[in-house]
């Protein structure tokens, strides 16, 4: 079922971030200097797709919100993509 592939996907190692095993959602601070919003373009920019904190509410300002809906080989492939992104 779904719910089994949303477990699988939060095992995918990050080295560039961490997220708590609650829900199909990881938050994740941005880097400093960098809006929620700015940090979700940059990363739109590379082909990730994410929730700047900001359109949740004044208290999501500084966090991007990931969905781990995708395949599990797809958010591999994010993963991959966002370590890049990060590095740069």
């Amino acid at each position: 079922p779904w719910i089994n592939e949303l477990t699988q996907n939060r095992g995918i190692p990050l080295d560039a971030v961490t997220g708590g095993p609650a829900t199909m959602y990881m938050w994740v601070a941005v880097p400093e200097g960098e809006t929620s919003e700015e940090h979700a373009a940059r990363l739109l920019a590379s082909g990730i797709v994410v929730a700047p904190g900001s359109y949740l509410g004044p208290s999501g300002e500084g966090y991007v919100r990931y969905a781990l809906v995708p395949t599990e080989s797809e958010c591999a492939r994010a993963a991959t993509i966002l370590e890049d992104v990060l590095r740069a």
